[in-house]
Protein backbone atom coordinates (compact mmCIF):
# COMPACT_ATOMS: atom_id res chain seq x y z
CA UNK A 1 0.00 0.00 0.00
CA UNK A 2 3.04 2.50 0.99
CA UNK A 3 4.84 1.59 -2.54
CA UNK A 4 1.62 2.62 -3.91
CA UNK A 5 0.77 5.72 -1.87
CA UNK A 6 4.13 7.11 -3.31
CA UNK A 7 3.73 6.35 -6.98
CA UNK A 8 0.30 8.13 -7.12
CA UNK A 9 1.64 11.02 -5.25
CA UNK A 10 4.08 12.76 -7.67
CA UNK A 11 0.65 11.99 -10.43
CA UNK A 12 -1.21 13.86 -8.06
CA UNK A 13 1.15 16.82 -7.65
CA UNK A 14 1.70 16.77 -11.48
CA UNK A 15 -2.23 17.00 -12.15
CA UNK A 16 -2.31 19.37 -8.90
CA UNK A 17 0.39 21.74 -10.71
CA UNK A 18 -1.18 21.69 -14.10
CA UNK A 19 -4.51 22.74 -12.64
CA UNK A 20 -2.43 25.98 -11.17
CA UNK A 21 -0.86 26.68 -14.35
CA UNK A 22 -4.21 26.95 -15.78
CA UNK A 23 -6.00 28.62 -13.54
CA UNK A 24 -2.96 31.09 -13.90
CA UNK A 25 -2.83 31.77 -17.45
CA UNK A 26 -6.95 31.69 -17.23
CA UNK A 27 -7.10 34.84 -14.50
CA UNK A 28 -3.34 36.33 -16.36
CA UNK A 29 -5.83 37.08 -19.50
CA UNK A 30 -9.29 37.09 -17.75
CA UNK A 31 -9.36 40.75 -18.25
CA UNK A 32 -8.31 40.81 -21.81
CA UNK A 33 -11.22 37.68 -22.47
CA UNK A 34 -13.14 40.56 -20.98
CA UNK A 35 -12.66 43.27 -22.91
CA UNK A 36 -12.83 41.43 -26.09
CA UNK A 37 -16.21 39.55 -25.32
CA UNK A 38 -17.64 43.03 -24.66
CA UNK A 39 -16.51 44.49 -27.63
CA UNK A 40 -18.04 41.58 -29.90
CA UNK A 41 -21.25 41.98 -28.15
CA UNK A 42 -20.89 45.85 -28.59
CA UNK A 43 -24.32 46.83 -29.99
CA UNK A 44 -22.48 50.61 -31.34
CA UNK A 45 -21.04 48.47 -33.77
CA UNK A 46 -23.83 47.27 -35.73
CA UNK A 47 -25.31 50.93 -35.39
CA UNK A 48 -21.58 52.30 -37.29
CA UNK A 49 -21.90 49.48 -39.50
CA UNK A 50 -26.00 50.47 -40.46
CA UNK A 51 -24.93 54.43 -40.82
CA UNK A 52 -21.80 54.43 -42.12
CA UNK A 53 -19.86 56.09 -39.58
CA UNK A 54 -16.68 56.02 -39.10
CA UNK A 55 -15.85 56.31 -35.44
CA UNK A 56 -14.92 52.07 -35.56
CA UNK A 57 -11.73 52.94 -37.28
CA UNK A 58 -10.66 56.06 -35.17
CA UNK A 59 -10.65 54.15 -32.49
CA UNK A 60 -8.89 51.25 -33.77
CA UNK A 61 -6.08 54.24 -34.96
CA UNK A 62 -6.46 55.74 -32.19
CA UNK A 63 -5.50 52.95 -29.98
CA UNK A 64 -2.22 52.02 -32.05
CA UNK A 65 -1.22 55.48 -31.86
CA UNK A 66 -1.44 55.25 -27.90
CA UNK A 67 0.41 51.95 -28.16
CA UNK A 68 2.98 53.30 -30.46
CA UNK A 69 3.75 56.43 -28.21
CA UNK A 70 3.96 54.38 -24.99
CA UNK A 71 6.18 51.69 -26.84
CA UNK A 72 8.35 54.85 -27.70
CA UNK A 73 8.80 55.77 -24.28
CA UNK A 74 10.37 52.43 -23.18
CA UNK A 75 13.05 52.41 -25.46
CA UNK A 76 17.03 53.36 -25.66
CA UNK A 77 17.02 56.45 -27.47
CA UNK A 78 18.24 56.42 -31.20
CA UNK A 79 18.38 52.79 -31.35
CA UNK A 80 16.86 50.58 -33.58
CA UNK A 81 13.75 49.86 -31.78
CA UNK A 82 13.51 53.71 -30.59
CA UNK A 83 13.10 54.24 -34.11
CA UNK A 84 10.85 51.98 -35.20
CA UNK A 85 8.62 53.19 -32.26
CA UNK A 86 8.72 56.38 -33.92
CA UNK A 87 7.92 55.33 -37.21
CA UNK A 88 5.37 53.57 -35.76
CA UNK A 89 3.74 56.91 -34.14
CA UNK A 90 4.06 59.13 -36.93
CA UNK A 91 2.23 56.04 -39.11
CA UNK A 92 -0.32 55.37 -36.48
CA UNK A 93 -0.83 59.17 -36.03
CA UNK A 94 -1.48 59.85 -39.74
CA UNK A 95 -4.51 57.07 -40.30
CA UNK A 96 -6.05 59.02 -37.15
CA UNK A 97 -6.28 61.98 -38.34
CA UNK A 98 -7.29 60.59 -42.10
CA UNK A 99 -9.94 59.21 -40.29
CA UNK A 100 -11.61 62.30 -38.83
CA UNK A 101 -10.27 65.64 -37.54
CA UNK A 102 -11.42 64.28 -34.09
CA UNK A 103 -7.95 62.80 -34.56
CA UNK A 104 -6.46 65.88 -33.39
CA UNK A 105 -6.75 64.91 -29.73
CA UNK A 106 -5.09 61.89 -30.35
CA UNK A 107 -1.51 64.16 -31.57
CA UNK A 108 -2.16 66.26 -28.21
CA UNK A 109 -2.49 63.63 -26.24
CA UNK A 110 0.77 61.73 -28.08
CA UNK A 111 2.32 65.10 -27.71
CA UNK A 112 2.23 65.50 -23.72
CA UNK A 113 3.08 62.17 -23.27
CA UNK A 114 6.41 62.33 -25.53
CA UNK A 115 6.83 65.05 -23.67
CA UNK A 116 6.52 63.87 -19.91
CA UNK A 117 9.05 60.69 -21.61
CA UNK A 118 11.82 63.44 -22.91
CA UNK A 119 11.48 65.43 -19.13
CA UNK A 120 11.99 61.72 -17.41
CA UNK A 121 14.98 60.35 -19.51
CA UNK A 122 16.78 63.42 -19.94
CA UNK A 123 15.96 65.52 -17.08
CA UNK A 124 14.41 63.60 -14.13
CA UNK A 125 16.01 60.23 -15.02
CA UNK A 126 18.88 58.22 -14.14
CA UNK A 127 20.81 59.51 -17.52
CA UNK A 128 20.69 63.28 -16.47
CA UNK A 129 23.30 62.52 -13.17
CA UNK A 130 25.90 61.61 -15.51
CA UNK A 131 25.88 64.62 -17.90
CA UNK A 132 25.55 68.24 -17.10
CA UNK A 133 22.83 70.38 -17.17
CA UNK A 134 23.78 71.83 -20.78
CA UNK A 135 24.49 68.58 -22.31
CA UNK A 136 21.49 67.31 -20.45
CA UNK A 137 19.44 70.26 -22.32
CA UNK A 138 21.56 69.97 -25.92
CA UNK A 139 19.99 66.01 -25.69
CA UNK A 140 16.51 67.07 -24.92
CA UNK A 141 16.47 69.44 -27.77
CA UNK A 142 17.73 67.05 -30.25
CA UNK A 143 16.00 64.20 -29.06
CA UNK A 144 12.68 66.39 -29.23
CA UNK A 145 13.60 67.85 -32.79
CA UNK A 146 14.20 64.35 -34.32
CA UNK A 147 10.84 62.89 -32.93
CA UNK A 148 8.94 65.85 -33.66
CA UNK A 149 10.23 66.04 -37.25
CA UNK A 150 9.37 62.21 -37.91
CA UNK A 151 6.19 61.77 -36.32
CA UNK A 152 4.83 64.95 -37.48
CA UNK A 153 5.98 64.85 -40.83
CA UNK A 154 4.80 60.96 -41.15
CA UNK A 155 1.37 62.24 -39.89
CA UNK A 156 1.36 64.66 -42.77
CA UNK A 157 2.41 62.60 -45.20
CA UNK A 158 -0.22 60.01 -44.43
CA UNK A 159 -2.75 62.69 -44.28
CA UNK A 160 -1.71 64.12 -47.98
CA UNK A 161 -1.57 60.50 -48.94
CA UNK A 162 -4.90 59.98 -48.19
CA UNK A 163 -6.49 62.86 -49.51
CA UNK A 164 -4.41 62.67 -52.64
CA UNK A 165 -6.00 59.17 -53.48
CA UNK A 166 -9.30 60.39 -52.28
CA UNK A 167 -9.20 63.22 -54.88
CA UNK A 168 -7.53 61.23 -57.54
CA UNK A 169 -10.33 57.91 -57.67
CA UNK A 170 -13.40 60.98 -57.05
CA UNK A 171 -12.74 63.13 -60.12
CA UNK A 172 -16.34 63.98 -60.49
CA UNK A 173 -18.36 67.45 -60.17
CA UNK A 174 -21.28 66.88 -57.10
CA UNK A 175 -23.17 68.85 -55.06
CA UNK A 176 -20.76 69.35 -52.58
CA UNK A 177 -18.51 71.49 -54.57
CA UNK A 178 -20.24 75.02 -53.54
CA UNK A 179 -18.10 75.35 -50.92
CA UNK A 180 -14.84 75.74 -52.94
CA UNK A 181 -12.99 78.13 -55.14
CA UNK A 182 -13.27 77.97 -59.07
CA UNK A 183 -9.72 77.23 -59.52
CA UNK A 184 -10.82 73.46 -57.61
CA UNK A 185 -14.03 72.82 -59.31
CA UNK A 186 -11.98 73.20 -62.61
CA UNK A 187 -10.05 69.99 -61.64
CA UNK A 188 -12.94 68.33 -61.76
CA UNK A 189 -15.34 66.50 -64.78
CA UNK A 190 -19.24 65.39 -65.24
CA UNK A 191 -20.25 61.98 -64.16
CA UNK A 192 -20.26 60.03 -67.30
CA UNK A 193 -23.03 59.03 -68.86
CA UNK A 194 -23.93 55.26 -70.27
CA UNK A 195 -22.91 54.80 -73.40
CA UNK A 196 -20.39 57.56 -73.61
CA UNK A 197 -17.28 58.45 -73.27
CA UNK A 198 -15.75 59.19 -69.98
CA UNK A 199 -15.22 63.38 -69.84
CA UNK A 200 -12.21 64.71 -70.14
CA UNK A 201 -10.88 68.08 -67.88
CA UNK A 202 -10.66 71.27 -70.21
CA UNK A 203 -7.01 71.89 -70.42
CA UNK A 204 -7.82 75.54 -70.51
CA UNK A 205 -9.59 76.45 -67.22
CA UNK A 206 -7.69 77.52 -64.58
CA UNK A 207 -6.47 74.54 -62.38
CA UNK A 208 -4.73 74.12 -58.96
CA UNK A 209 -2.02 71.57 -58.59
CA UNK A 210 -2.66 68.42 -56.39
CA UNK A 211 -1.02 69.99 -53.35
CA UNK A 212 -2.75 72.97 -53.44
CA UNK A 213 -6.17 71.04 -54.19
CA UNK A 214 -5.08 68.73 -51.17
CA UNK A 215 -4.83 72.23 -48.94
CA UNK A 216 -7.77 74.07 -49.90
CA UNK A 217 -9.95 70.56 -49.46
CA UNK A 218 -8.62 70.41 -46.06
CA UNK A 219 -8.53 74.26 -45.38
CA UNK A 220 -12.46 74.36 -46.45
CA UNK A 221 -13.44 71.22 -44.59
CA UNK A 222 -11.91 72.35 -40.94
CA UNK A 223 -13.62 76.05 -41.55
CA UNK A 224 -17.40 74.55 -42.31
CA UNK A 225 -17.31 72.26 -39.70
CA UNK A 226 -16.20 74.69 -37.13
CA UNK A 227 -19.16 76.85 -38.85
CA UNK A 228 -21.62 74.18 -38.04
CA UNK A 229 -24.28 75.02 -35.34
CA UNK A 230 -27.60 72.78 -36.19
CA UNK A 231 -27.96 69.96 -33.84
CA UNK A 232 -27.59 66.17 -35.75
CA UNK A 233 -30.70 65.00 -36.03
CA UNK A 234 -29.73 61.16 -34.67
CA UNK A 235 -28.08 63.43 -31.70
CA UNK A 236 -31.44 64.14 -30.11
Amino acid sequence: MSDCSENERPQNNKKTKNVKVKTKLLTKHKHKQTGAWLALFENIFVLESRLVLTDGYLLLFFALSLAATFALARQIVFSWQWLIATIWTGLALGCTLSVKFTGLGAVGLVGVHQLYALLRWHIFGPRRKSSSVIKALYNLIVDAGVRGIVILGLAVAVLTLMFAIHITILPYNGEGNGFMSQEWRNSLVARPSPGKPEPEIDPYLKQLSMPARIWELVHTMWVVNLGLRAPHPFGR
